[in-house]
């Protein structure tokens, strides 16, 4: 299951400021962990979930956006990273199985941050209701997902 979460930050916007848009690992804090290629989750990333319930295990990312205008520049990082403090599971099904299932949750969500990166650089010129407006196509794309899934 994905989780997202909006953020935008902005100052004002000129009328055609020179677009940059970027994926990046800008997560210190400790309870997120930012999407790398090279880095797998692991049990230790999850807490342990003490209930009865229908899933296994829970995996909670965020894809974001912040926004920022300097001078006639207007940079759009994105960034994309797994919650530890909302990712649980129960123990008895602490397998690879279902770690490389919850991995797949957390790549999934890599990949709709790339497609919200790229329609992003498709664009010539933005504004912070086009970005909103591309965000929430993403967004309705990963809750259909959801949705077939169910």
């Amino acid at each position: 299951m994905t989780k997202l979460i909006f953020i935008c930050f902005a100052g004002l916007l000129n009328s055609n400021p020179v677009l940059k848009v970027n994926y990046s690992k800008l997560s210190k804090e400790k309870i997120h962990i930012s999407y790398d290629l090279n880095k797998k989750l692991t049990w230790k990333d999850y807490k342990l979930f003490n209930g009865k319930r229908r899933e296994a295990a829970f995996t909670a990312t965020e894809i974001s956006y912040k926004v920022e205008q300097k001078d006639d520049e207007m940079n759009v990082n994105v960034t994309c990273v797994f919650d530890k403090n909302k990712s649980n599971v129960v123990s008895k099904y602490m397998n690879d199985y279902i770690l490389n299932h919850e991995q797949r949750h957390f790549d999934l969500s890599f990949i709709y941050a790339m497609k919200f990166v790229d329609e992003l650089k498709k664009q010539p010129t933005l504004t912070l209701d086009d970005i909103d407006i591309i965000y929430n196509k993403i967004f309705k794309m990963i809750e259909f997902i959801r949705v077939i899934k169910s």
